[in-house]
């Protein structure tokens, strides 16, 4: 319906062209809600989506760093106020490459029927694209490594890392 809530503005950061997007990426979704009515919406819930061509939504495959999943309750906002949804995520090295459509909602979580605006449709809406690392220096990247905090001259110490090839092409070895 949109009656009360509108996203006022929506910022992606994290690749150098925030519509193509490579994997190991993290990617910083900004989402700017203001309260256009004249009461108070209790409960705001701003909700992400990233759907695939075939309009599966592809958002539970990509690691979240900064919350727990694709929604972040922003709780009350008053008449005329504003709040910040961030989202911040990592595309991860099997992550699906593709075309998807970056989807975001907005409701009050105690009346979505009447308070519910998106921008599935509007122009802040952006389609993105998600490919292989086509730079041959980062075709096979090491990432997630976990190393012991604390060592001692002459100790042997080990860890855990994982290498990923996030180029177009198989490696031999």
């Amino acid at each position: 319906a949109g009656t009360n809530l509108t996203i006022r503005s929506i910022k992606v950061d994290g690749s150098d062209d925030v519509t193509d997007w490579k994997l190991l990426n993290t990617i910083t979704v900004e989402v700017k809600v203001r309260n256009d009515g004249d009461d108070r919406v209790k409960d705001v819930i701003v909700e992400l989506g990233l759907f695939d061509d075939s309009g599966l939504n592809q958002i539970g495959d990509v690691e979240f760093i900064s919350s727990d999943s694709e929604t972040i309750d922003l709780g009350s906002l008053s008449d005329g106020d504003s709040d910040t949804a961030i989202f911040e995520f990592k595309v991860p090295a099997d992550f699906e490459t593709g075309s998807y459509r970056l989807a975001i909602k907005a409701f009050s979580d105690t009346n979505e029927d009447e308070d519910c605006v998106d921008a599935i449709d509007e122009e802040l809406f952006q389609s993105v694209t998600v490919d292989n690392e086509d730079d041959d220096q980062r075709t096979i990247v090491v990432d997630e490594i976990r190393l012991p905090t604390e060592a001692v001259c002459g100790e042997t110490v080990s860890g855990e890392f994982i290498a990923a090839n996030i180029g177009s092409d198989d490696e031999d070895q």
